[in-house]
């Protein structure tokens, strides 16, 4: 049976305060799954930042082409994301990812223009740092709000992801594309339009016919 995905918002006024000094965020977004009438929240890209200042995690994740993280017009994967590496403190209010994404993404060849599924697989760094932390203005880092208590890897994934995704896709690399004249899929097979010519060389084949 196919799982359906959800998303569990939890906001800390809802919730005990020895709770909210713990593992949640401000406002923690989880991405769960109902299966048999239950709601499974395992699949998270979401750690305690307070136990990452002791020790290093092992990241084993999925990021769901339904996941509330995406965007409109983004790339969606046509199979969950998976995500794998290493997370770990890297200095006070630093936190540093080292691993691989992999999954598939959905597109037209831009010859024939029929769907094609594109390989997506990158290698991933991220290096992730609080807000009121030195270093919190340079572009090439995430910036995670200091009063957080969860760092939610999914944002920086959706960027690297589609930063990964190819600008252009092709079914084959001997697709023949579409007859301009018609705009038949010559995969299939020919059409009955004359071939097409290059009028920027008629004068030049008047000429030569002048001359026979």
């Amino acid at each position: 049976m196919k799982q359906a995905a959800v998303a569990v918002r939890v906001s800390p006024e809802r919730v005990a305060p020895d709770v909210r000094a713990g593992a949640l965020s401000l406002v923690s977004v989880q991405t769960c799954y109902r299966h048999m009438g239950a709601v499974d929240c395992s699949a998270m890209l979401s750690f305690d930042i307070r136990s990452l200042a002791s020790k290093a995690v092992h990241v084993d994740g999925t990021l769901a082409a339904d996941d509330p993280v995406w965007q409109e017009g983004d790339t969606l994967p046509t199979r969950p994301v998976h995500v794998v590496g290493r997370l770990s403190a890297a200095g006070a209010g630093r936190y540093y990812f080292s691993g691989h994404m992999d999954g598939e993404a959905g597109a037209e060849c831009r010859r024939c223009l029929t769907d094609v599924t594109v390989p997506v697989a990158e290698d991933v760094h991220l290096l992730f740092v609080e807000s009121d932390t030195e270093g919190a203005d340079d572009p090439d880092v995430f910036v995670v709000d200091s009063r957080a208590y969860e760092l939610d890897m999914r944002p920086a994934l959706r960027e690297q992801w589609l930063l990964a995704v190819p600008a252009f896709a092709q079914c084959r690399d001997d697709c023949k594309g579409l007859c301009p004249t018609c705009g038949a899929n010559l995969n299939a097979g020919a059409c009955d339009c004359a071939p097409a010519t290059d009028s920027r060389w008629d004068s030049l084949r008047n000429v030569r016919g002048q001359s026979h």
